[in-house]
């Protein structure tokens, strides 16, 4: 029943995709129980965990991000855009992407670098660090 593809969510959407609907049904339930139990593993470890969707449907089937940390976790975590109200946590995330950033140097370059396509015309076989070129 379940697919041996890795890439299962993301082809399932695909044109000509071998995924039918019965192996999608059971691999998001099977996913469903693995995050349960890493959740668990995460509220053990910090105090508290939970499971957030960071991104609308249509722009990836890729959205789940796992969090934990000393309980209480903020009360709109779950919020998305004009949802979220929690100022507090607001300013914390946005303090908190200033130190990543500085740590950083300056901009987080996430282009796969050594990455070539002719397809997507894209080529990172050569690409310097952003501000180092």
């Amino acid at each position: 029943v379940m697919s041996r593809c890795s890439a299962w969510r993301s082809a399932s959407g695909s044109l000509g995709n071998a995924i039918g609907e019965e192996q999608l049904s059971w691999a998001e339930l099977f996913e469903d129980h693995l995050q349960a139990l890493r959740l668990r593993r995460l509220a053990r470890a910090f105090g508290d965990s939970t499971e957030v969707r960071f991104a609308p449907r249509e722009c990836t089937l890729q959205d789940r991000c796992l969090l934990a940390a000393e309980p209480p976790l903020p009360a709109g975590l779950g919020a998305h855009g004009e949802e979220s109200h929690d100022e507090a946590f607001l300013a914390r995330l946005r303090q908190g992407v200033v130190e990543l950033l500085a740590e950083a140097g300056g901009p987080i370059d996430c282009r796969p670098k050594g990455l070539k396509s002719a397809k997507y015309d894209f080529d990172y076989t050569n690409i310097q660090e952003i501000g180092r070129a």
